[in-house]
This record gives structure tokens, C-alpha cells and sequence, in this order.
């Protein structure tokens, strides 16, 4: 049997297969909402309809926030939502024709599109502050320590 090839598109990492991954990483909770919103491998609205109807799953996970404290079945049903969707996606399949239909009735807010870049920006340059920060910290002990010695 000759070996696999590398280019095939099982072996390629689609726009699906990136947001599927960003999917299972909320659902295992090795990442926040807004950061897989963020990282997003296409713009919302774009010609996937599969894709489209995952990022509002997500965009709803997140909005629904308040709510899973108070009701743990639903928080429960988004979760599983979230993996149903988040498979499907990584073995770069549509989703349920049901799902896709129910989801492209929904509109996003207008604004929440033009924030995305917005907030994104803002994150990283507070990342770079706390760096900076963190480096002025680390010299300044330095330089007390060699005071005191």
C-alpha cells in the first residue's frame, strides 16, 4: 500500500477543520469563546453556511454565559452542541441541513463585526503591556537586590 500523501485534502487543515478545532478547544475549556471568536478562520457571513452557523453556536454559547449558572441542562445542551458541531466540522462535513437553517434565520449583531477586530487589537495590546510590565518588574528586583548586597 504506498504511503500517504501529505497534499491530500484529508491531510489538509481547512477553514472546517481549523473552526473544529477551535470547537473541541472551548469544549475541553483549554480556550475562552472570545478567543476562538477571534481566531475564526473565515469572516461571519461568509459563503459556508456550515461555518456561519458554528461561529453564531459559539457566539451564542458566550452570550448564554449568565444563564449556565442558573440553568445547568441547557449549559449542558450548548456543550454538546458544541462537540456535535465541533466533529462534524473537523472531518470537513456539513452540517445537519436542519441546523444550518435554523441558524441562518439568526442575525448577529451589525456592530459585534466591526468590534471583533476592535477588541482583538485591544487584547494585544494589553498582552504587550503586561509584558513590558512584567520585564520592568523583573529589572527593577534586579536592582534592588544588587543595592541590597
Amino acid at each position: 500500500m504506498p504511503a500517504s500523501d501529505p497534499t491530500t485534502e484529508s491531510n489538509t487543515v481547512t477553514p472546517r477543520k481549523l473552526a473544529g478545532q477551535l470547537m473541541e478547544a472551548v469544549y475541553d475549556g483549554e480556550l475562552s469563546v472570545q478567543k476562538a471568536l477571534n481566531k475564526w478562520p473565515v469572516y461571519p457571513n461568509s459563503n459556508d453556511s456550515s461555518l456561519n452557523a458554528a461561529f453564531k453556536i459559539l457566539f451564542f454559547f458566550e452570550a448564554d454565559e449568565g444563564l449556565h449558572q442558573t440553568e445547568p441542562f441547557y449549559a449542558d445542551a450548548q456543550l454538546q452542541l458544541i462537540l456535535e458541531v465541533s466533529l462534524t466540522l473537523k472531518q470537513n462535513k456539513d452540517l445537519p441541513p436542519h441546523m444550518i437553517s435554523t441558524y441562518a434565520q439568526i442575525q448577529l449583531p451589525n456592530q459585534f463585526y466591526n468590534q471583533q477586530s476592535f477588541w482583538l487589537s485591544c487584547y494585544c495590546e494589553i498582552q504587550k503591556a503586561i509584558q513590558f510590565f512584567s520585564q520592568l518588574a523583573s529589572h527593577i528586583k534586579l536592582l534592588i537586590s544588587k543595592k541590597s548586597h
